[in-house]
């Protein structure tokens, strides 16, 4: 439950630019017909309920936020746990003021967020407990709108009158019907179904009950509510402007006079049904004076701004992934006299030549034949140094001792460390835990103190760590045949150091 609530706070919050920008757009090109801006507002809703991140190299959303339960050890009896997590990826094609090619700015730079667990739990149970109780209370004014027009009465075809109906309106999913008061002139009546008609020709009715759905979902985000209540004057202006289309200027007059008349101050039933009256009046009076007939190069304008908005906003900015970025490799400095810590050594490969190992203070290879340490990474510099704790790093070697693999839990990153070439690699890494990725071919290795392998000679052998009292300088190996009945080699893993 918790990744997807964090999942919804992630498109929530994501959005925004797509919301914003559809405002903007809805400022610059007011005399643009508003069924465009509707199409805007609908995938606007389609952003909102796509669980999958679309990437795009044309995405034009500056900075995304994601909220993910990543997981971490918590520590050595309670193992591997979830705990959210907040990742800020910034679109790499955004320009970024007072910066040289090649350099990283803070924002980039900063490492993810772990969130309280407390605090996560309870932010979930007020979201889901808000969402509860504006769906309840849909479903009572559905409840409530659906037993006061039982009295109505049919007038013609979906036309239904009702003493009920203070102004026209649209009631219904499949097979909607529109509803009028009782005693409407002939001409205010003609003006209130080609609206109404409009609604349903263009499933209106549909739209705006999927945004109430969306908005119960996103009550968290102010701008989804300033977008739901836009949608709704917007699909009123859309059919006010297909009403006006068809009229003279007399006409238009008259079709303001009926929806002055059909103006009502309740604001209740709008929560659902499509009300004539009900949705921005005075908006609405002042675009039917202005009205004209919007130009051809208008229309294309407003198109081109559309389709921009809907690849640009609608699509998220593809990972930076840093593809084979070499970082240097510095070196690990220790006092052989300091403790190795509460979890000592850990072996991570061993063969006839050298022994990979290490711990909070560091990784190492140990050269077999000179007893000498050849190369070292220091894990703090790359912040791989905890054993422990959110921040957990989990390491591991390849099969056949090439590689040596880093993967911060609470980061999205994998560190490889080529001993060959001694150099640091980092890269992208959406995957939450590496020992599933085939790809990398890892040794896996049950226990942290022995490793088990084959000799030169095809002998299994076993290498164990002797950490007498946990002090560095005193960690020793010793091999044994694979029945433990002759030891082949021993020493100081820091012999000679």
């Amino acid at each position: 439950m918790q990744r997807i609530f964090l999942k919804i706070v992630s498109i929530g919050i994501n959005a925004s630019w797509m919301i914003l920008a559809v405002l903007l757009l809805r400022v610059l090109f007011r005399k643009s017909p508003k069924w465009m801006i509707c199409l805007l507002w609908v995938l606007v809703g389609v952003k909102l309920t796509c669980p999958w991140n679309i990437e795009s190299a044309m995405s034009l959303v500056p900075i995304q936020l994601e909220a993910t339960s990543g997981y971490v050890e918590k520590n050595v009896n309670q193992g591997v746990q979830e705990r959210a997590h907040v990742h800020i990826n910034r679109n790499p094609i955004v320009k970024r003021s007072g910066k040289e090619n090649g350099t990283v700015s803070s924002l980039d730079k900063k490492e993810p967020v772990a969130l309280n667990d407390k605090a996560t739990t309870i932010a979930m149970s007020i979201w889901l407990g808000v969402v509860i109780v504006m769906l309840l209370y849909f479903f009572k004014r559905c409840i409530s709108i659906y037993k006061r027009t039982e009295t109505a009465t049919h007038f013609k075809e979906n036309i239904w009158e009702s003493e009920y109906a203070t102004s026209p309106f649209v009631f219904g999913l499949f097979r909607p019907r529109i509803y009028i008061p009782y005693g409407m002139n002939q001409e205010n009546l003609d003006f209130v179904l080609a609206h109404e008609r409009t609604h349903i020709r263009r499933k209106d009715h549909i739209v705006k009950l999927a945004a109430f759905f969306i908005l119960a979902v996103y009550w968290f985000q102010p701008l989804v509510w300033i977008a739901y209540i836009s949608l709704g004057r917007d699909m009123e202006l859309a059919c006010d402007e297909k009403a006006a289309a068809s009229l003279d200027t007399q006409g238009r007059k008259k079709y303001l006079l009926t929806l002055l008349d059909c103006t009502v101050s309740s604001r209740g039933e709008s929560i659902y049904p499509l009300a004539f009256g009900k949705v921005g009046i005075k908006e609405r009076v002042i675009c039917m004076k202005k009205w004209k007939k919007p130009s051809f190069a208008l229309m294309i304008v407003t198109l081109f701004a559309v389709v921009l908005v809907s690849v640009g906003f609608l699509t998220n900015p593809k990972k930076q992934e840093t593809v084979n970025a070499q970082e240097a490799v510095k070196k690990a400095s220790v006092d052989l006299h300091e403790s190795t810590g509460a979890d000592g050594t850990m072996l991570y490969y061993v063969d006839d030549n050298k022994i990979i190992f290490g711990g909070t203070y560091g990784l190492f290879v140990h050269d077999k034949k000179s007893g000498k340490i050849t190369e070292s990474l220091n894990l703090k510099e790359i912040n791989c140094e905890h054993t422990q704790g959110d921040a957990y790093c989990d390491i591991a070697a390849d099969k056949e001792g090439h590689n040596v693999y880093l993967h911060p839990m609470s980061q999205k990153k994998l560190y490889t460390w080529n001993l060959a070439s001694n150099k640091l690699e980092v890269k992208e890494y959406t995957g939450s835990d590496m020992w599933k990725d085939n790809s990398l071919n890892l040794l896996r290795v049950d226990n942290a103190k022995q490793i088990s392998y084959r000799n030169s000679n095809n002998e299994e052998m076993i290498c164990k760590l002797d950490e007498n009292d946990f002090t560095i300088g005193k960690c020793e190996y010793a091999e044994y045949t694979k029945n433990g009945s002759k030891k082949k080699e021993q020493g100081l893993l820091f012999q000679g150091n």
